[in-house]
């Protein structure tokens, strides 16, 4: 992110950015135009896909409002040179922080992306499973709102979890490759929670609740344990990604 565009605090109830504090500071037009071209030119250095963090994409705003009323415009600075502002503004977007060419005379405040698309709704639940969400923080975009499924990889060899945002989706980054993993299961004789095993290094109680009140509870100590079915040996390997598991998987 351009370093003028960086927050230090004058005051602990109004923090003030070096390009506002230059604003300011500013006693004549010309000082004004200067630092509208000096932003256009830092926002022309940004790699396309950043995301604009939301608070510097509110301070963009505001000099959007001062650009629209100076696009164009051309002056002599005090060397003698001729300067001029462009008649377009380079900005982040309003509803995804990414910086896109807001054209005159409307100057939109949003990408034609953003735009153009409407509020999506998260996937319908299904039963046994569990909805993630986080807001994000954008409305749309690479940092907008994300959901899914917490979903165990279909390939028989992976303990990996990956948020899915759909049925259909069924295998991790590592094995997305579908007809790859399909190979793979058919080499298998056992399933994935019979060939696997829980252990622990001294005698513990796991419990998991079955969402009608009641609870399946395993003993599980250095001899090991093999989950009862599919479902029993997702909600035990879930235990093993604890910050401090006292359960680990072993591979028989």
């Amino acid at each position: 992110m351009p370093a003028n565009l960086g927050t230090s605090v004058a005051k602990p109830a109004k923090p003030v950015t070096g390009i506002e504090q230059r604003w300011r500071d500013a006693k004549y037009d010309r000082e004004r135009l200067l630092i509208l071209l000096d932003w256009q030119n830092e926002m022309a250095q940004v790699p396309p896909t950043a995301v604009i963090a939301p608070l510097a994409t509110e301070l963009n705003q505001r000099l959007l409002d001062a650009f629209k009323r100076r696009a164009g415009k051309r002056w002599r600075d005090e060397g003698g040179v001729i300067r001029a502002l462009p008649t377009s503004a380079l900005v982040p977007c309003t509803g995804c922080g990414i910086i896109f060419e807001s054209l005159p005379p409307r100057f939109a405040r949003t990408c034609g992306i953003c735009q153009g698309s409407g509020s999506r709704g998260a996937p319908p639940l299904r039963a046994g499973d569990v909805q993630q969400f986080s807001a994000g923080l954008y409305k749309r975009g690479p940092h907008g709102p994300k959901w899914g499924y917490q979903r165990l990889c279909d390939h028989p060899d992976c303990l990996e979890f990956f948020l899915a945002s759909s049925f259909q989706k069924r295998y991790c980054v590592l094995h997305k490759n579908r007809v790859k993993a399909q190979r793979s299961r058919k080499r298998q004789t056992l399933a994935k929670h019979e060939r696997f095993r829980f252990v622990a290094d001294e005698p513990v109680r796991v419990a998991y609740g079955l969402g009608d009140g009641t609870e399946r509870v395993h003993h599980i100590d250095a001899s090991g344990y093999l989950a009862e079915d599919a479902f029993d040996f997702e909600m035990l390997l879930v235990q093993t990604l604890q910050p401090e598991p006292m359960i680990r998987v072993e591979k028989l």
